[in-house]
């Protein structure tokens, strides 16, 4: 809830757990082991923005689904669109 509020500016209405998945993925020599959290979430009314905390947002941005570039998204990212599309 708190990053979905510090990165969206959105307060969670309602959230659950939905699905959790592991990963291991090698990149620059490095092997990560993810673990990841999915959620299904119906957000509170008001209004989306990206909220700027030290640079670290500097390249986000609300990007429709039917715009991403399958080939670039992370598993764990292309995981969370396939339980979306399952609706």
């Amino acid at each position: 809830m708190r990053d979905l509020r510090e990165e969206t500016g959105l307060q969670v209405a309602e959230a659950r757990l939905a699905d959790a998945r592991s990963y291991v993925e090698v990149r620059g020599g490095v092997e990560w082991h993810v673990v990841a959290l999915f959620y299904r979430v119906r957000p509170a009314p008001g209004p989306l923005s990206v909220q700027e905390r030290d640079g670290t947002t500097a390249e986000a941005a609300w990007t429709p689904v039917a715009e991403l570039a399958s080939d670039l998204l992370s598993p764990p990212t292309a995981d969370a669109l396939g339980l979306l599309a399952a609706d």
